[in-house]
């Protein structure tokens, strides 16, 4: 088990890794006019897969919310209770755990399909020399939509990253409470405010995972919206 800087510093990654996946949407959401009008099975298979990217981060963000939805009541009269009710949400966290390994296999399936249509787009068509003769430099903007897709691929490796990073973060941080409550196979009541502490110096960085998973969320749903949207009209 870690200490409770090497938690802060895991949820450091995860952080720079959402920051990253912020970045490549906000790219995405840039070219989706020039994917409309040249490449419309790329962007609804581009939009399928922002959609695993959202789950993903719906994940992550059940993941901190273990820690940021869970609080002890500090009374004697209750302490059976609360220990029990802890126990509960560490149990819950296998299922959430389940679920995010299950999700990263759909969003790697997403990318195969992506990486096809990079291929696709590097290759180029017939079509480019007329858009060139017409003064559209379509072969500079395929170069830049392969290099934007590639990127894209990159962060399932990022993806698995951020994921194994948060998800070893909460384990620490679930251990570290228990280890603080009592030795291995007790929890202890009169350990509940000093379990209680812990759990509040986790809390405030976890919650800023969670907001910044949210607030991504959404960006990319309403993104997502739009290239769905573009694809229906054609």
């Amino acid at each position: 088990m870690g200490t409770i800087q090497d938690v802060f510093s895991m949820l450091g990654d995860v952080a720079d890794g959402i920051s990253d996946i912020k970045s490549i949407i906000s790219a995405v959401d840039e070219g989706k006019e020039y994917l409309a009008k040249r490449y419309p099975d790329v962007q609804k298979d581009l939009g399928l897969m922002c959609r695993e990217w959202n789950k993903t981060l719906r994940l992550i963000a059940m993941d901190a919310s273990i820690l940021t939805s869970f609080s002890f009541v500090i009374d004697e009269t209750m302490a059976g209770s609360e220990l029990r009710k802890f126990d509960n949400e560490v149990r819950k966290r296998i299922d959430v755990s389940g679920q995010l390994r299950s999700q990263l296999h759909d969003l790697r399936s997403h990318c195969h399909v992506i990486a096809l249509h990079k291929k696709n787009i590097e290759d180029g068509s017939m079509m480019d020399n007329i858009f060139s003769a017409l003064g559209i430099q379509s072969a500079d903007r395929n170069r830049d939509l392969s290099g934007l897709l590639q990127k894209l691929l990159d962060e399932e490796a990022q993806a698995f990253y951020v994921s194994g990073q948060m998800s070893e973060a909460v384990d620490n941080a679930l251990q570290d409470i228990q280890n603080t409550l009592g030795p291995p196979g007790k929890m202890l009541p009169k350990n509940l405010p000093a379990a209680a502490d812990k759990l509040s110096e986790y809390y405030q960085k976890f919650m800023t995972i969670q907001n910044e998973c949210n607030f991504l969320e959404l960006q990319i749903e309403q993104m997502t919206r739009k290239l769905i949207e573009n694809d229906n009209a054609i």
